[in-house]
């Protein structure tokens, strides 16, 4: 029987600095996507790449293949976080931080590009970019689709001196945010504590003044250096809504399902 609602999902996977391993962990949460009958599947920021210099090797586009073609065979939607070199219409190349959103049968429909910048994004070299788009994600019925906006790490949080992408997006109708996150942590226990709380409560500030937009959010369970994290996760990976944590992913996963009522 066709469905009028999706199943998204977010793969809360190590991020390392080595793309085999990367690659890995992705096939396994696209494995886990379709054993669970799950439409979409979200990585975290930079899932792919990792969060390193010199990302663009022909060993990443090779995975970037090999990923996409698992994911079609598999029939799984994916939302994919990597840093990218994307050729844009005029014929520039730009380093971005990008997540890229594949449909069930593996075309891509399009992408977000990370905005508020950190440290070190501007280090690597990644581009500002302040486009503004839209995804469409596909349910079985051909007239209902679910249009969402992905956004990465800060892009939610803001930053001293940036407007918040948010108040931009709030303008759309946007139906669901995807957030893919990787920050930094290991620093020292309080620093740790006191930035998972700020992410943590500004998600939920995001989610209550959104109104009807769900949040499904997934962040890196290692550090952002790839290795490890000693104090777990830099914010909870989860679906919120109206302000409130639907369900939390205190290991590996999280999954989300919209009423009917908030897809048309």
């Amino acid at each position: 029987m066709d469905r009028n609602f999706i199943r998204l999902a977010g793969a809360q996977i190590p991020v390392t600095l080595n793309v085999g391993k990367n690659i890995n962990s992705i096939k396994s949460a696209i494995d886990w996507a379709k054993e669970n009958s799950v439409d979409y599947i979200a990585t975290t920021e930079a899932s792919l790449s990792g969060y390193q210099e010199n990302f663009n090797t022909p060993e990443l586009m090779d995975a970037l293949a090999t990923v996409e073609e698992y994911a079609k065979v598999s029939k799984v939607g994916l939302l994919l976080g990597t840093l990218w070199e994307e050729k844009l219409f005029d014929g520039t190349l730009e380093l971005q931080n990008q997540l890229r959103v594949y449909n069930k049968d593996g075309k891509l429909q399009n992408y977000f590009s990370k905005k508020i910048l950190w440290p070190l994004d501007n280090k690597i070299g990644i581009t500002f970019n302040a486009e503004i788009r839209v995804a469409f994600l596909q349910t079985d019925l051909d007239n209902i689709v679910v249009p969402i906006a992905g956004v990465l790490c800060n892009d939610l949080y803001g930053k001293e001196g940036f407007a918040p992408v948010m108040q931009t997006l709030a303008k759309y109708n946007y139906k669901i945010y995807i957030h893919a996150t990787n920050a930094e942590r290991n620093i020292d226990p309080q620093y740790d504590s006191v930035f998972k709380e700020h992410h943590n409560a500004t998600l939920r500030l995001v989610s209550y003044l959104s109104k009807k937009t769900a949040i499904l959010t997934v962040d890196n369970c290692y550090n952002i250096n790839g290795e490890p994290s000693k104090s777990g996760t830099s914010s909870t990976s989860g679906v919120l809504y109206k302000g409130d944590w639907l369900t939390t992913a205190p290991v590996s996963y999280t999954h989300l399902t919209l009423p009917t009522s908030d897809l048309v």
